[in-house]
């Protein structure tokens, strides 16, 4: 499924429970007043997703030539926890393939509950990146992964419409893909995505 972010006032509500990995593109291609716009988004989305008075928890990884673990599910409760979180995390550099990035991030948070995995509770993986699936082979291992582990995903693409072909892979009816524009787009769009995380359920 295709979409168009636009803002909203929508909040996740009610207590259901929920797992949510947010991967985010911090690579060389991106300046840090991009990044200062990704923790804008982040901390929006952190209000919206309301995790004191939900069941859900959230993961944050960001990537550039590798993937690395801000935080784990099971590390904070609530948002001004995960917001301060946020205020000290750090810039992964380097040439970023979002294929590596979501098979390492993937393998690391779903494959056991050492990292606070929940059983029998909704995965959501929500990618945010700037660049196109290019690596055939590991799109298909990818995409294969998140349907074995049943992991709903949520691709936020702001790497043009061009590129929205290269996530046809994950269009299998467990993904969204999102287009956003620009920075400043992306700090108004947290209200879209928790919709669709929702929607994803």
């Amino acid at each position: 499924m295709f979409g168009k972010l636009s803002k909203s006032t929508f909040v996740l509500s009610g207590n259901t429970p929920l797992d949510i990995v947010l991967l985010l593109d911090s690579s060389d291609k991106y300046r840090s007043v991009e990044f200062r716009s990704e923790k804008v988004f982040l901390k929006d989305f952190i209000d919206r997703l309301d995790p004191e008075n939900t069941d859900a928890r959230l993961s944050l990884y960001t990537y550039g030539s590798f993937a690395f673990s801000q935080f784990t599910l099971d590390m904070y409760s609530t948002a001004g926890e995960m917001k301060q979180a946020v205020d000290f995390m750090w810039v992964a550099t380097g040439d970023g393939k979002p294929e590596p990035a979501i098979q390492r991030t993937v393998n690391e948070v779903f494959q056991d509950h050492s990292n606070g995995n929940r059983e029998c509770v909704p995965n959501i993986l929500v990618l945010l990146t700037h660049s196109e699936l290019s690596d055939t082979l590991l799109i298909n291992n990818v995409s294969e992964d998140l349907s074995s582990r049943l992991v709903q995903c949520i691709i936020i693409n702001m790497a043009g419409t061009v590129a929205q072909t290269s996530f046809q892979t994950f269009t299998n009816g467990t993904t969204t893909v999102l287009q956003v524009d620009d920075f400043a787009t992306l700090e108004t769009s947290a209200a879209s995505v928790v919709q669709n995380v929702k929607a994803s359920m």
